[in-house]
């Protein structure tokens, strides 16, 4: 690792890392290896589309909703974000479909926990994922340049990213 603050340097002293490559996020993942505990790593730009920040404070509302990860640690620099989580239960879903487990089996557990994620209430939720901020968020990137217009599909390649909004 090129360089971590400090605090989180202090945090990981003595740790072993393996980085995870499964997935399709902005950000670099490592499961870190204590003597009696594993922990997950996250480092992104703070360029990405998705902040960490935004997963930190999701992940502090849902302590007590759902089986979450508690977050050990954040922070921000000049070039990135870093988040820093603890691990939970449970089995990797993407992992498991290659194994010997049943698809039904694993179909109902998927279905079990999109149970239990639809039984939040919401009511109270502080985050405001209205089409209106979703269409702000939009411009901003697009603003910022941040659209791959070679990745629109069939009906809108060609179409300036601008122009769509």
């Amino acid at each position: 690792m090129d360089r971590l603050p400090k605090n989180l340097e202090s945090l990981l002293k003595g740790c072993s890392w393996e980085e995870i490559t499964i997935g399709c996020s902005e950000s670099n993942t490592f499961r870190v290896k204590g003597d009696n505990y594993h922990q997950f790593l996250k480092i992104q730009s703070i360029n990405a589309k998705e902040k960490l920040l935004n997963e930190k404070e999701r992940l502090e509302w849902l302590q007590g909703k759902l089986p979450v990860p508690k977050v050990l640690y954040y922070e921000q620099d000049d070039i990135n974000e870093y988040l820093l989580i603890s691990e939970i239960a449970g089995k990797d879903a993407s992992v498991e479909i290659d194994k010997t487990t049943s698809v039904p089996d694993l179909m109902k557990q998927l279905a079990l926990g999109l149970k239990m994620i639809h039984s939040i209430k919401i009511d109270q939720c502080p985050f405001d994922q209205t089409v209106q901020k979703k269409l702000e968020e939009a411009r901003l990137r697009v603003e910022k340049g941040l659209v791959n217009e070679d990745d629109f599909d069939e009906e809108r390649k060609g179409i300036p990213s601008d122009v769509l909004l």
